[in-house]
């Protein structure tokens, strides 16, 4: 939980203050995209650039618990999407994390 994560930032259409951050669809089942460093949010950006277009395109780090709560109920993690180090984390085992750590 200590340790830091880079979500890719997506903002709202109607142009609030929230921050969003990028999700992707993996066999069917939803996932937050998160990152284990700037330099691995930065090399899936210039491999995805088709995902972005010309669009500027931030990130903002969060803790871990943090991370916690930007994963909707139902969703799993991603981390390091389309890289070598690329890390899957079913939504059943976030679910049994928030529910040892009482986060849910």
């Amino acid at each position: 939980m200590a340790h830091s994560y880079v979500l890719i930032h997506l903002r709202d259409e109607d142009d609030s203050d929230e921050l969003g951050a990028l999700t992707a669809e993996l066999d069917g089942s939803p996932y937050l995209v998160a990152f284990t460093g700037q330099s691995s949010a930065a090399e899936f950006v210039e491999l995805r650039a088709d995902l972005f277009g010309d669009d500027e395109v931030g990130g903002f780090i969060v803790d871990g618990e943090t991370l916690l709560d930007y994963i909707a109920e139902g969703y799993g993690l991603l981390l390091n999407a389309d890289l070598k180090s690329m890390c899957r984390v079913d939504s059943e085992l976030v679910s049994d994390v928030l529910d040892e750590l009482n986060l849910d």
